[in-house]
């Protein structure tokens, strides 16, 4: 065990045996074919190694941590650093998407709305409150549907790359969700309308025919009175109502949700 331990540490020493074992191997039986073969067969031999050191560069530019082991890096620390900062890359997206909406809620704060008890008790820290909302929204929502649910997902289509809140995706469904958090009846909109338009874009690559059911929806978190509810249901609704793509809006109330969970 501790010999082959010695030679093969990692994906790259793979790559080198394999590599090294099939060109001996072809070239070893290349005399023992027939003169046509040979003539098929020798291509086989000139591409495999240019096929091979194609893929190895594109692995080396997209997932070059892939080619190593654990125990290539001088430490532990230094392992689990690169995976979590490659993790991150990819919700760089989603971190920004967030950063605008907190922006613009923070934004919509008037003098009335900051001293009025609602205020205070949601929106005294905007951007604990967001992410607290949109956690509390999936966590609801992973309970609804079950291990069918996952949130913060990445969904691959035609070779484009979507940042999603929560996703249901299996081999008859195609659920697509996005969390909007309104502390407020007069949280701007336009969270809503660049999430119809973000929508739209992924409706255009997805192969219809993969699904029984695809529907996009987008949950809003707030803590409102019930009237203000049904108000800001009515303005949405009339939002998207000349729009094409149908989308399913649905609301739930924080405090409901803090509730149930405990918080």
């Amino acid at each position: 065990m501790e010999s082959k331990n010695k030679y093969v540490k990692n994906p790259l020493s793979i790559i080198a045996i394999f590599a090294s074992l099939s060109e001996a191997i072809a070239t070893g039986v290349l005399p023992f074919l027939t003169i046509e073969l040979q003539k098929i067969f020798i291509w086989f031999v000139m591409g495999f190694p240019v096929m091979l050191v194609l893929l190895f560069f594109f692995t080396l530019h997209k997932k070059y941590h892939a080619l190593y082991a654990p125990s290539d890096y001088k430490s532990d620390d230094s392992f689990t650093g690169l995976a979590l900062d490659f993790r991150s890359q990819n919700k760089t997206e989603m971190l920004e998407k967030k950063r605008e909406e907190i922006s613009e809620i923070e934004d919509s704060q008037n003098n009335d709305l900051k001293s009025s008890p609602v205020y205070q008790s949601l929106v005294n820290n905007p951007k604990v409150e967001y992410f607290l909302a949109e956690e509390l929204a999936l966590k609801k929502l992973a309970e609804l549907y079950e291990d069918r649910f996952y949130k913060n997902q990445v969904l691959k289509l035609n070779g484009n790359q979507y940042q999603i809140d929560g996703l249901v995706n299996t081999s008859e469904e195609l659920s697509i969700f996005e969390i909007k958090y309104f502390p407020h009846l007069n949280t701007p909109l336009n969270g809503i309308g660049r999430t119809y338009s973000y929508f739209e874009k992924i409706c255009q690559k997805i192969n219809k025919d993969d699904y029984n059911i695809i529907t996009f929806n987008i949950i809003i978190v707030t803590a409102i009175e019930e009237s203000e509810k049904n108000e800001l249901l009515h303005k949405v609704n009339e939002m998207l109502a000349q729009r094409s793509l149908k989308i399913n809006i649905k609301i739930f109330d924080l405090n409901d949700l803090k509730n149930e969970f405990e918080l």
